[in-house]
């Protein structure tokens, strides 16, 4: 078991690991290809978990070739905020793990693929904004996970090394970002159940994931 101590703040990727989102993203996605008469790839959609929102479009274009892909990025969004708008549940015992993590003082931080529009409206439906001291989003990095870059820019604004921040991830690719940042990770799979081979820690739960790695909650 890792020692609390040695963790100087916790980092949390946002969609999947803190917010039941990417399932109502797929949801989204099977909508819009149905109102567009499209066939429905389930694997395709499931490879875009974890991706940034320009690199699912690139994916979408090849995917759906000769398709108005402008409305059909217009329709994916509407169907997504319309979800949001109707209410966002937290990942099992995500809520339990931040009211246990409150007490012990270390700094918090987000770091999504979402854009910061987005992110800021998932904080706000959720109530969670004011509990992070940094958030970082796809503006803020040239290159996206699977780089290490969010990591990095989340660790740097809360004034911590990467090599002592503990971060949680559900994707594949931000599992890899946050394992490339030097940080120790936890990998909580979601709707996609492969498992990261270089994580620290595999979890059903994140509240699971926390203890195994050894913090107090």
């Amino acid at each position: 078991m890792a020692d609390p101590m040695r963790y100087a703040a916790v980092i949390f990727d946002l969609d999947g690991t803190l917010l039941d989102t990417e399932s109502l993203v797929f949801q989204a996605s099977r909508r819009v290809v149905a109102k567009m008469g499209l066939p429905f790839d389930e694997p395709f959609f499931h490879s875009m978990v974890g991706k940034d929102d320009a690199t699912c479009a690139r994916m979408v274009q090849t995917r759906y070739p000769g398709v108005d892909h402008d409305a059909m990025y217009r329709h994916w969004m509407d169907e997504r905020h319309r979800m949001y708008a109707a209410g966002i549940d937290l990942r099992p015992t995500a809520a339990a793990l931040l009211a246990a993590l409150a007490p012990l003082g270390l700094p918090l931080a987000i770091a999504t693929s979402s854009l910061r529009e987005s992110a800021a409206v998932k904080l706000r439906v959720t109530g969670l904004g004011a509990q992070f001291g940094a958030v970082v989003c796809a503006e803020d990095v040239a290159r996206k996970k699977p780089a290490p870059d969010p990591f990095l820019l989340a660790a740097e604004r809360l004034g911590v090394a990467p090599a002592d921040c503990l971060a949680f991830e559900d994707s594949l690719p931000g599992a890899a970002s946050a394992i490339a940042a030097g940080m120790t990770v936890v990998h909580v799979p979601d709707v996609v159940r492969d498992i990261a081979p270089d994580a620290h820690f595999v979890a059903d739960t994140i509240l699971d994931g926390a203890r195994a790695a050894g913090l107090p909650v």
